[in-house]
């Protein structure tokens, strides 16, 4: 059983690190993802034996939106030295500045693959509620994106403040 520990540890600081369920419920981004869900709701109201249409569009998006973010921490992994990597390890109010970043972009990962997994969920159990929570997840991980770029502007700020 600590097999299993070991393995989910770095997820516990992910989930630490960006505020727990708390945060989530607080998001002005998760609000917004519940609100264009109700919205939306052709996109992912069950009808009969059919797909609903939000599943092939996750499908065809999400995996792109993981190699991106991906792709971003591997470009701020390789900024890890120097004076500015020191000035973003700093703690402030609990976590660093790069902790919070890493936190932001892990949730945005995590909100993507859940997403993919939800679009599966979606295709072998065909109900109205399941299809509403994917799609909302979904909704969400999109604009997760822009709370991520808020992140990278935030460390651009400090950057070009710092020299």
């Amino acid at each position: 059983m600590a097999y299993f520990g070991e393995k989910f540890t770095g997820l516990a600081h992910y989930w630490k690190a960006y505020g727990g369920a708390k945060e989530i419920i607080r998001s002005p981004y998760f609000h917004i993802a519940l609100i264009i869900s109700v919205i939306l709701h052709p996109l992912w109201r069950v009808e009969g034996d059919a797909v609903p249409a939000w599943v092939e569009f996750a499908k065809s998006v999400v995996p792109s939106m993981v190699a991106f973010s991906l792709g971003a921490l591997a470009i701020i992994f390789t900024v890890n030295s120097g004076q500015f990597f020191d000035l973003i390890r700093k703690e402030r109010s609990g976590y660093s500045y790069f902790m919070k970043l890493m936190a932001s972009f892990s949730h945005f990962i995590v909100l993507q693959v859940s997403s993919i997994f939800g679009a599966m969920i979606v295709m072998a159990y065909r109900t109205n509620l399941l299809s509403f929570i994917f799609f909302s997840i979904f909704c969400y991980a999109l604009l997760s994106a822009i709370a991520a770029v808020g992140t990278l502007m935030g460390l651009a700020f400090i950057r070009g403040k710092n020299g």
